[in-house]
């Protein structure tokens, strides 16, 4: 058997231990676009994954649309004890939840949309507790708490806009929307 100068050896017998003279085999397998390279030493099967580390603030934003869909299943689920039926697209959070950890471009998209309409709808909520009269209430999971003064929507619409802003500017920090194209798909601004 003659060998070219840049050829690889042929392929020979593997006995059990996955290494014939020293040489360790490898192969591919999955479909083209997901392929995990599978590795066989000692006897053991090894499958090596291109697992990313998630950023940390990539993290708590992905687990606070979490809770935002516990949240909405719990109250679709006391609105249905009370015999009515309520629609909550919060319920997406728990898609959103595994799709930015997925580092999937259409769940941040979706994400994105979600923090757009809260950056719309907060300080519209912050005007009317400073204009609205009457007292606002508590209602947690359908069921009225409390009543408490109209000043505190405006507190809590404060809070909840600087932490959407914070989230929004998680999402569109360039190195972690990075981190959702691959090189062929990187936008150009």
């Amino acid at each position: 058997m003659t060998q070219q100068p840049n050829q690889s050896p042929e392929p020979t017998a593997v006995g059990a231990s996955g290494c014939a003279q020293g040489l360790s085999v490898r192969r591919v397998t999955g479909s083209p676009r997901h392929r995990l390279p599978v590795a066989f030493s000692s006897g053991r099967l090894h499958v090596m994954t291109n697992t990313r580390q998630i950023p940390t603030p990539l993290s708590v934003v992905s687990y606070l649309f979490l809770l935002m869909g516990i949240m909405a299943a719990i109250g679709i689920i006391g609105e249905l004890t009370q015999g009515s039926i309520r629609l909550d697209f919060d319920l997406l959070g728990f898609w959103i939840f595994f799709g930015l950890r997925r580092y999937s471009q259409g769940w941040r998209t979706c994400a994105l949309s979600f923090i757009w309409l809260q950056l719309i709808a907060l300080p519209i909520v912050f005007v009317y507790g400073f204009f609205g009269s009457g007292p606002a209430f508590i209602k947690i999971f359908g069921v009225r708490y409390a009543d408490i003064p109209i000043i505190w929507v405006s507190v809590v619409s404060a809070v909840l806009f600087l932490l959407v802003l914070w989230m929004y500017r998680v999402l569109t920090r360039p190195s972690i929307r990075s981190s959702f194209y691959v090189e062929s798909q990187t936008p150009a601004a």
